[in-house]
């Protein structure tokens, strides 16, 4: 909810942010490009490291790694430095989604098309709270804050993340007597 509903929101928000420093739109929507660009990198290294390291690991380092990513973009004064730490957050949090929707369905196969819809609803619905909370902080506070609401979301995911690390990491997956 907070993790997806913070990136998707921040995202569709960016060029705006960029316009607010003096970058035009045409160069925001590269940027923004070359966000998902190095979501699909992300992607790809995480499907080669997934059979060596857990899941709820590498979502937990992931969610870490690109939270403090998005507090160093929010802090980070240089256009160019921002856009390199966003291109490596991106990376980062490529598998939250993913990760999240794959450790739910293990937990009880027999119901993963309830909890595929469960957690899809949740990602949109993080998108659909957020999104308006974007737009009041552009027009009231200024364009140059909405980071900040992006980078509490990432927080507020990181606090939740954390807990079903801890969660997962003292109660095992089950194995069935049908292997």
């Amino acid at each position: 909810f907070f993790y997806v509903g913070a990136i998707i929101g921040f995202s569709t928000w960016l060029t705006t942010y960029f316009l607010d420093l003096g970058i035009k739109v045409a160069y925001g929507s590269a940027i923004l490009s070359i966000f998902w660009f190095f979501s699909i990198i992300g992607m790809l290294i995480m499907t080669r490291i997934i059979s060596r390291v857990k899941e709820i690991t590498i979502l937990f380092y992931g969610s870490l790694a690109g939270t403090i990513c998005l507090a160093l973009f929010s802090f980070i004064p240089n256009v160019y430095a921002k856009i390199v730490v966003f291109a490596i957050m991106a990376i980062f949090v490529s598998g939250i989604f993913p990760l999240t929707t794959a450790i739910s369905v293990q937990r009880d196969p027999e119901n993963s098309g309830t909890i595929l819809g469960f957690v899809i609803a949740l990602a949109f619905a993080g998108s659909i709270v957020l999104q308006p909370v974007f737009g009041y902080v552009a027009e009231y506070f200024g364009k140059n804050y909405i980071v900040f609401i992006a980078l509490g979301g990432a927080i507020l995911g990181l606090i939740f993340t954390f807990i079903l690390f801890r969660i997962i990491r003292n109660k095992p997956l089950k194995k069935s007597g049908k292997d």
